[in-house]
C-alpha cells in the first residue's frame, strides 16, 4: 500500500504479474514500413506483442512502462513513452519525428523484459550499432542481438563476425567484456566443428591484435587476452600461449599466477606439446597452497579417460578434497571440447545432487549442474537430461527446477547449432 501511494496507482495487478506469476515476458516488435520522401523504407510504427517466455507462466500480458526509440543512422532518435497492459500495443512515430530506420522498444531498460528485434532493426544494427554513441544504449542493444542468438534468430557466426568487426573500436570496457564473454560461447558451443575451425584464425588474430594494443587501455586489453587464453586452439595460438608464460608481463601489466593457471589450463585442454612440462614448471614455482589448488583445477583439463575417471571418483570417494578445490576443477573437467569423455559422467552427476545438496554447501550444487550441463551440446545430452527427469517424477521440486534452470542453455545449444 505505501508504494502504490507513492506510485499514485494501485499495484495489486503489477504485483499478481511480477512477484506471484512465475516467468517473465517477451515482447516482440513488429514495425510497419513505407517509402516516404525522405527513405525508401522507413518505419512509421511498431507493434508490440508480449508473450510469456516459458509457457509454464500462462497466459496474460505483464503491465510495463517502456520508451520506445525510433534511431537513423545520422544518430536522430526519438523516445516515446509507451504504456503496455495488453498484449497489443502500438506505437505510432509522429509525421513531424526524423525518419526511422530501426526501432528498439525499451531504450533506457524500464521495462522488465526480453526485446525480441524484428528484422529490419536487427540487419540495421549489424551494420551500425558500433555508431550508436550514448554507451548505455548500445550496451542494451548489443544484448538485444545476443538474445536474437540464443533465440536461435542470428547465426552465431554473424554475431561473430559483428564482433570481430566492432570490438576493434568499441570504447566501453564493460561492453567490450560482456560482449567478448558472448563471442566465446558462441564460438566453443554454438558453432560447429568447420564452422569454428574456419573462424578462428580470425578470432586468434583479433584478440590478439587488441591485447597488444598498448593505446587500449587495461581492462580492454585484458578482457581480450582473457578471451584469447580460453579460445585459442590453433597450433600458432597454442604457441602464442605457451611463450606468454616465460614472459613478465601481458596486457601491458604483469602476469598475474591467475592469468599463468588459466594458460597452463588451456595448454593441458588441447594437449598442447610441452604442456605438462609446463604444468611441472609452474608446479616447483608456484608451491603455495593456493598454486597447489590451482594446480589440481588445471590437471582436471587433461583429455584423458583415466584423468577424468579418477577426478569424478574424487568427487565423491575423498572425504580429505577439499571442497573450494572441487568446484574449481569442475569447469575444466567439463570443458567443451572434452564433452565426449564427460557425458558419460552426465547421468551419475545428476544421480548426486541429492547427495550433494545433503554434504556439500550450498552454491556447490549450482556450480556442479551448471559445469555438467553447460559442458554438453549435443542432443544426445539433451536427451539425457530429457529422460532423467521422466524417469524420476519423485524428485524434489527445488532439485527439479535446478535441472531445468541449468539445462535452458543446453536445450538451447543444441536448437542454435541444429539450425546453423
Amino acid at each position: 500500500e505505501t508504494i502504490g501511494s507513492a506510485a499514485k496507482r494501485p499495484l495489486d495487478d503489477w504485483g499478481a504479474q511480477y512477484i506471484l506469476r512465475a516467468g517473465m515476458p517477451v515482447v516482440e516488435q513488429l514495425p510497419r514500413v513505407q517509402r516516404t520522401g525522405s527513405c525508401a523504407a522507413c518505419i512509421t510504427s511498431v507493434t508490440l506483442v508480449q508473450r510469456p517466455a516459458q509457457t509454464l507462466a500462462g497466459s496474460g500480458s505483464w503491465p510495463m512502462r517502456v520508451e520506445v526509440l525510433f534511431g537513423n543512422k545520422a544518430g536522430q532518435f526519438t523516445r516515446i513513452p509507451a504504456v503496455i497492459d495488453a498484449e497489443t500495443t502500438v506505437v505510432r512515430l509522429p509525421a513531424s519525428a526524423p525518419p526511422a530506420e530501426f526501432v528498439f522498444a525499451n531504450s533506457r531498460d524500464y521495462g522488465y523484459a526480453t526485446i525480441a528485434l524484428d528484422t529490419i532493426s536487427a540487419a540495421w544494427l549489424q551494420r551500425h550499432v558500433g555508431t550508436i554513441e550514448d554507451d548505455f544504449l548500445r550496451a542494451m542493444l548489443w544484448g538485444a542481438m545476443w538474445d536474437l542468438v540464443r533465440a536461435a534468430e542470428l547465426a552465431p557466426g554473424a554475431y561473430v563476425r559483428l564482433t570481430l568487426r566492432e570490438l576493434t573500436r568499441e570504447p566501453d570496457e564493460q561492453i567490450v567484456a560482456n560482449t567478448l564473454g558472448r563471442m566465446a560461447r558462441a564460438v566453443s558451443a554454438y558453432l560447429d566443428d568447420s564452422q569454428r575451425t574456419a573462424i578462428l584464425p580470425q578470432v586468434e588474430r583479433m584478440l590478439q591484435l587488441v591485447g597488444d594494443d598498448s593505446t587500449r587501455s587495461y581492462g580492454i586489453r585484458k578482457a581480450h587476452l582473457d578471451a584469447f587464453i580460453a579460445l585459442a586452439q590453433t597450433p600458432s595460438g597454442l604457441a602464442r600461449l605457451d611463450s606468454l608464460l616465460d614472459d613478465s608481463t601481458a596486457a601491458g601489466a604483469p602476469l598475474r599466477a591467475p592469468t599463468r593457471w588459466a594458460i597452463l589450463s588451456q595448454l593441458l585442454e588441447r594437449g598442447a606439446p610441452n604442456a605438462h612440462t609446463r604444468l611441472f614448471e609452474e608446479m616447483q614455482s608456484d608451491s603455495t597452497t593456493e598454486g597447489k589448488r590451482r594446480a589440481f583445477a588445471a590437471r582436471a583439463a587433461v583429455p584423458d579417460a583415466a584423468v577424468k575417471a579418477e577426478y569424478f571418483r574424487r568427487y565423491f570417494a575423498d572425504s580429505t578434497l577439499n571442497e573450494e578445490w572441487a568446484t574449481a576443477s569442475l569447469g575444466n573437467f567439463n570443458a567443451i571440447s572434452h564433452s565426449e569423455l564427460s557425458l558419460p559422467y552426465l547421468e551419475a552427476a545428476l544421480d548426486s545432487l541429492p547427495w550433494i545438496q545433503r554434504n556439500r554447501r550450498i552454491f556447490y550444487l549450482g556450480s556442479w549442474l551448471s559445469a555438467f550441463l553447460n559442458g554438453q551440446t549435443s542432443a544426445e545430452a539433451l536427451a539425457l537430461v530429457d529422460g532423467f527427469l521422466a524417469a524420476n517424477p519423485e524428485l524434489p521440486i527445488d532439485l527439479r527446477r535446478k535441472i531445468l534452470q541449468s539445462a535452458d542453455e543446453l536445450r538451447r545449444t543444441v536448437v542454435i547449432r541444429a539450425g546453423h
